[in-house]
């Protein structure tokens, strides 16, 4: 069993779309518009909720979903803005995992010249980090800036593309990288349609249903003042401004818990620092001389503890992970459990950062038992 990395709308489908010519019908904004000087109404969402403007000149090539604009019908130059699933995890664990997402064929020509940089983004009230990545797709050399961010507990992912080296300053990119500034501190989030709050079914102790059993798998309780930032196929929701849980079903096979827990690690070690591992609790003892333990590449050790609960799943596949790390320059603390049913794997995880995780980590423990598969 493989606990896989969360599938969402692809980082990557938004570089591609106008460089690989997949067509994008022109799309009208729904009532005129004053444009900042220089710029022009791209796409105006009421139900979205933004403002998008970009260069005077530029060919409109919205579709529904995505806010689109390029130089001409025959220069692919391009920017794009959409809103996409909010990701499982930190944003730039989404980039990571995105990276697994592109062809070969253009992944291995990919060179990635910033990552993790926080910025800016209009007037969005979230995080935001920037991205620059170049690669060849017949014999053109494509340069691509990405801005991942989140507003009002929503995730969006805004990409400019073009053509030549990043660092060569006469290069397509770069002649055009000040028009795209332009359009990025131009932007505006605005007040979206309002939709109806939920009416949450409670159980016996007051704590809200959040989940839909029939797009995720499980019944998830949460106590009433948790904020749900995203529920579907998997449910994210926020604590405090430093704390949050997600709960998710795997959606990839092949390999055993111990095995991803590697690669979790060997994945946020390449955007952290100090990550350090704290202990790995299992429902079952493992033998002194087993393959497992002599194979081990934790710096904890196993520990058992037969107490260990992930809602009604059972015990003999339930493994608790616990590690911190330092993301730009603040400490986080993690608590993972993990656990399979007879087709599933499920990952739960808290986040927070160190100095708030032990308030909530015994409410966490009781939302763990509250859970049904």
């Amino acid at each position: 069993m493989q606990i896989g990395v969360y599938k969402m709308k692809k980082i990557l489908a938004l570089c591609l779309i106008l460089t690989l010519g997949a067509p994008l019908l022109f799309s009208c904004n729904s009532k005129a518009e004053e444009a900042p000087e220089g710029l022009q109404v791209v796409k105006i969402s009421e139900d979205g909720g933004y403002k998008f403007y970009g260069p005077e000149g530029w060919s409109l090539v919205s579709t529904d979903e995505i806010a689109a604009t390029k130089v001409s019908p025959i220069n692919n130059t391009s920017m794009t803005f959409t809103e996409a699933a909010m990701p499982v995890g930190s944003i730039p664990e989404y980039f990571e995992a995105s990276l697994a997402e592109f062809p070969a064929s253009i992944k291995g020509t990919m060179t990635i010249t910033l990552r993790d940089q926080k910025c800016t983004f209009g007037n969005a009230d979230g995080e935001a980090y920037k991205y620059v990545y170049t690669y060849k797709y017949e014999n053109f050399d494509f340069a691509c800036m990405q801005i991942l961010l989140t507003h009002s507990d929503r995730f969006y992912i805004f990409t400019y593309t073009s053509y030549g080296d990043v660092e060569d300053s006469s290069s397509s990119y770069n002649s055009y990288l000040e028009a795209v500034q332009l359009s990025i501190d131009s932007f505006r989030f605005t007040e979206r349609a309002s939709a109806p709050a939920p009416d949450y079914t409670k159980d016996a102790d007051g704590y809200n249903l959040v989940s839909d059993r029939a797009l995720a798998g499980f019944d998830l309780y949460l106590p009433e003042d948790y904020s749900v930032i995203y529920s579907s196929a998997y449910v994210k929701a926020k604590i405090s401004s430093n704390a949050n849980i997600s709960l998710s079903k795997a959606t990839q096979t092949g390999i055993g818990i111990l095995d991803y827990l590697k690669l979790r690690k060997s994945d946020m070690q390449k955007f952290t620092t100090n990550f350090t591992d704290l202990g790995i609790t299992l429902t079952k003892e493992i033998s002194e001389d087993s393959e497992t333990l002599k194979n081990w590449e934790f710096d904890a050790l196993p520990t058992c503890d037969t107490a260990l609960v992930f809602g009604d799943l059972s015990t003999d596949g339930v493994i608790a992970y616990e590690y911190t790390y330092v993301f730009n320059g603040q400490a986080y603390h993690v608590y993972q459990v993990m656990g399979v049913d007879s087709l599933n794997g499920y990952v739960f995880t808290y986040t927070a950062l160190e100095d708030e995780y032990s308030a909530h980590i015994d409410e966490i423990k009781t939302i763990l038992q509250k859970v049904r598969f």
